[in-house]
């Protein structure tokens, strides 16, 4: 077993995923090299100090507004470096996004319906991204938007400079329709769109 399988082991392990066949192999390859244990064990730390960091991350950006840009980068480095040597690589970017996003990523989102009537839409993404939100808020079109986002997948970039992330932003939004369809499948396969009975309550599953 390689180097890259050892660390896949361990990153399982740590994020909680192992099945029993990952901790056979583990502990057949701890009785050939027994520092694999120390190894499991720093990892299992660093976890623990990013987890940390992500809780008191979002504590202070709860209560004050710091000029924590300065040493962010090397902070986070620092900490993704850690985590990459031993998994948890989820945690490292939902850490990542922490500090690139800003204080409210990790808490309740609310849609402010104060805003202007016309919003600016910007000339970024992000300006974008609000500008559609506030619009979507005084139409009635966006509820909110959820403020978790889900980490799907992060690698360090091959020249060094940094990492990328892809993670997905959940927005709430409801639509009013004359009609609900459902697809239904005919005896010869064909799916066909059906009405579908209404719901007894606002659930939101037909």
């Amino acid at each position: 077993m390689n180097a890259t399988d050892r660390d896949v082991l361990i990153s399982r392990i740590i994020d909680g995923e192992a099945s029993a066949e990952d901790w056979s192999l583990v502990r057949a390859m701890a009785e050939r090299d027994p520092t694999l244990w120390s190894e499991l064990a720093a990892a299992q730390q660093d976890h623990t100090e990013l987890c940390a960091a992500v809780a008191m991350r979002v504590d202070i950006a709860e209560q004050i507004e710091a000029p924590i840009e300065e040493v962010a980068s090397q902070t986070l480095r620092r900490r993704l470096r850690l985590a990459g040597s031993g998994g948890g690589w989820l945690i490292a970017a939902a850490l990542a996004l922490a500090w690139v996003l800003g204080p409210h990523t990790g808490r309740p989102a609310p849609v402010s319906h104060g805003a202007a009537l016309f919003p600016h839409i910007g000339t970024t993404p992000e300006e974008a991204l609000e500008a559609y939100i506030q619009r979507g808020a005084q139409s009635g079109r966006v509820v909110g938007v959820v403020p978790e986002l889900l980490v799907q997948d992060s690698w360090a970039l091959e020249d060094g400079s940094g990492y990328e992330i892809y993670y997905i932003r959940q927005i709430v939004e409801r639509v009013v329709v004359p009609d609900l369809y459902r697809l239904t499948q005919t005896e010869s396969g064909e799916l066909v769109p059906t009405k579908a009975p209404l719901p007894s309550q606002r659930s939101g599953r037909m």
